[in-house]
């Protein structure tokens, strides 16, 4: 289950341990835990790559200086992409550039307004409309022939990013799996630490 299914179970459900796959970022679920009273959760989460992501871009482009990326306003991991993304920019002493967007009708313009302040490198987030239009990026990467990144694996296979840093889904899945299994011997999901 991803994010929002989640966070929606946690309000209907405090008895029945709820433990959750395929979530980008855990912080969601733990507010959504705190907030409903609900202490029976546990999973795994794809995490937070982005400082990675931005270590690999720096080995991979000499005096790299910017990094820009593209906000979608409806997409919560992009905005926590996009925090992510400013906060290991200025620990590694970059810049990053980010551009808002409204969604899929609004992708082109936004993509062409981050391309014109001259990012050395883009990095794609986490958010399906991105992704969904990776081939298209793909495309504006290439003409342009800048360095780009990813956090979800369907970049690199789509030529959109040169990398992709992320979690297999399979692993996702087994770790849920022996959180389970835990859980089935006895043990509590608060005692289960999300990973």
């Amino acid at each position: 289950v991803g994010t929002k299914a989640s966070i929606e179970s946690l309000k209907i459900e405090k008895t029945i341990p709820v433990i959750f796959t395929g979530v980008a970022y855990s912080e969601p679920v733990a507010k959504a835990c705190k907030d409903n009273g609900n202490a029976n959760v546990t999973g795994s989460s794809y995490g937070n790559a982005v400082e990675p992501a931005v270590k690999a871009a720096q080995k991979l482009k000499a005096g790299l200086k910017t990094i820009g990326m593209l906000v979608n306003s409806a997409e919560p991991n992009t905005k926590l992409d996009g925090s992510g993304l400013e906060a290991a920019c200025a620990s590694l002493g970059l810049t990053a550039v980010l551009v808002p967007y409204g969604g899929e009708a609004e992708l082109s313009a936004a993509l062409e307004k981050l391309l014109a302040q001259n990012p050395d490198c883009l990095f794609f987030p986490k958010d399906t409309v991105q992704i969904r239009n990776a081939d298209s990026l793909a495309k504006t990467v290439a003409s342009k022939k800048i360095l780009s990144l990813g956090l979800d694996g369907a970049y690199a296979r789509r030529r959109a990013a040169v990398l992709s840093v992320s979690t297999p889904p399979g692993k996702l899945g087994e770790l849920g799996a022996k959180k389970a299994l835990a859980m089935v011997k006895g043990k509590l999901a608060a005692d289960v630490p999300v990973e």
